[in-house]
């Protein structure tokens, strides 16, 4: 292992080897699953393998915090109340847009009376408006 503030032969400053400690928590880590962590490492010393390993725990750890989070009352009462919510925002907007398309119906059925009212008028110089 480089002491710290060795150099390198093209004198960059030399990194760490990582290990896998002797002990965790106070718990011995026998030695041949110390060395049997090797390979892991020095793949994990690549960045994209870093990356890809970093997502996967971050995935992981997600996963477990939903799934502990689904089973407490407060999240499952909460979710109720969304969904709650969201189906009277469905039913709102339903009701808006089911409103919104009668009134151009009935707009529209107007504009076409007014149409067939001035194609049916004489052109000559009647004193008689039409508002479109």
């Amino acid at each position: 292992m480089a002491k710290s503030g060795t150099k390198t032969k093209d004198g960059k400053k030399a990194k760490a080897k990582l290990k896998v400690p002797k002990t965790i928590a106070g718990v011995k880590v026998p030695k041949k699953v110390r060395t049997a962590a090797d390979p892991v490492l020095r793949a994990v010393e690549n960045p994209i393998v870093a990356e890809i390993a970093a997502a996967a725990l971050v995935a992981a750890a997600g996963a477990l915090t939903a799934k502990k989070a689904a089973s407490s009352p407060k999240v499952r009462a909460t979710k109720d109340r969304i969904f709650e919510a969201g189906d009277s925002l469905k039913d709102a907007l339903t009701n808006l847009a089911n409103d919104m398309a009668d009134r151009a119906i009935t707009a529209l059925e107007g504009i076409e009376e007014q149409v067939k009212a001035r194609k049916s008028a004489p052109q000559g110089g009647t004193d008689a408006k039409t508002d479109i």
